[in-house]
């Protein structure tokens, strides 16, 4: 996505918990890195993202889709009743471990159609958000996963001559 908003001449933020996932954030320029909060109530972790200070005269929010994201929960508020900034959800749209029909899923679909736009991992995920009544027209499939092409290329430009000296090399029978 900050790859097309480049190509697009479209000035972007990232805000990243701090946590593991940092270290894959390395190769981004444009990221900002606050400490998640935890509040625990009833025994379930909850997480506050202290970031609204830097979502001010936003065009548009992304958020990933995330039932204990206390901060998704006070922008959706914040644009209910003052109109503000809108609302792209970022995600799976439901969380397939566990029944479609669960208490969590159910509530993810109670804001499904809440956001401006959706972005969606995979076509299935697109197809559940549009499902559910969320117009397909603002719906762009991400595809979030690692672009295994150059992979598999590179695994199979590897000769059979090349893999043997090194098997002797490193004594691997």
């Amino acid at each position: 996505l900050s790859k097309k908003f480049l190509e697009e001449n479209i000035e972007f933020q990232l805000i990243v918990g701090e946590n593991r996932t940092q270290d894959s954030m390395s190769s981004l320029n444009n990221f900002v890195i606050k400490k998640n909060k935890c509040i625990y109530f009833f025994g379930k972790e909850l997480i506050y993202q202290p970031c609204l200070s830097l979502l001010t005269n936003l065009d548009l929010v992304i958020l990933p889709l995330g039932n204990k994201l206390l901060l998704n929960y006070i922008l959706m508020l914040r644009r209910f009743i003052f109109g503000s900034v809108r609302i792209a959800l970022w995600g799976h749209a439901l969380n397939m471990q566990v029944g479609a029909d669960s208490l969590m899923n159910s509530f993810k679909k109670s804001y499904f159609k809440n956001a401006d736009w959706w972005f969606p991992y995979t076509e299935g995920m697109a197809k559940i958000i549009e499902a559910s009544g969320f117009s397909a027209d603002k719906i762009t499939t991400v595809y979030n996963t690692a672009d295994t092409d150059e992979l598999i290329s590179l695994t199979n430009s590897i000769s059979n001559e090349y893999m043997e000296s090194v098997r002797k090399k490193l004594n691997i029978p």
